[in-house]
């Protein structure tokens, strides 16, 4: 069993491990890209913890929707105009999948996005897209999907939440 805490900064290794073992048709992203997205938004950044170490991790923080941060951007400020809840990067160690282990940091996330913002958005990578519908996420309108490119074969997604207050 694990559970769902913030991540620090002395988990960036742990979460380097887990990223090489689940992304095989892009490129990882930096320590220093990962370190600057939790210093960012440290409170929308988690971890899964267990008694053998970290199952998995997801990285979000306030952006704005038609513009995603590029693959392995240093984030050195938060663009003050931010119109969303920028899910940026979810990884479950392979040996922890089909635990629940992603739902479980997808909806802590969620919830927090639901509370404070309109619309929540990602870049769907390697094939998730359907996993990312199971959590209301759509394809983001034709016209924008240029913002993925970046990303390999990608699918920029988003959803959007009628109660969320701003």
């Amino acid at each position: 069993m694990n559970f769902i805490r913030h991540m620090r900064r002395d988990d960036i290794d742990a979460v380097l491990q887990i990223q090489s073992r689940c992304y095989t048709a892009l490129e990882p992203e930096s320590a220093d890209s990962l370190l600057s997205k939790l210093e960012a938004s440290p409170t929308t950044c988690w971890v899964a913890d267990s008694e053998r170490g970290l199952a998995g991790y997801l990285f979000a923080h306030p952006w704005i929707s038609e513009t995603p941060p590029t693959l392995d951007l240093v984030i050195e400020q938060l663009p003050s105009s931010a119109d969303c809840f920028y899910i940026h990067d979810l990884a479950i160690d392979p040996d922890w999948r089909g635990t629940g282990t992603g739902e479980r940091l997808i909806g802590d996330a969620l919830q927090l996005a639901d509370n404070h913002w309109p619309r929540c958005a990602l870049i769907a990578v390697q094939a998730s897209q359907r996993f990312w519908r199971r959590f209301g996420f759509a394809k983001a309108p034709e016209h924008l999907q240029q913002a993925a490119a970046g990303y390999g074969d990608a699918v920029l997604m988003w959803r959007e939440r009628e109660s969320a207050e701003v």
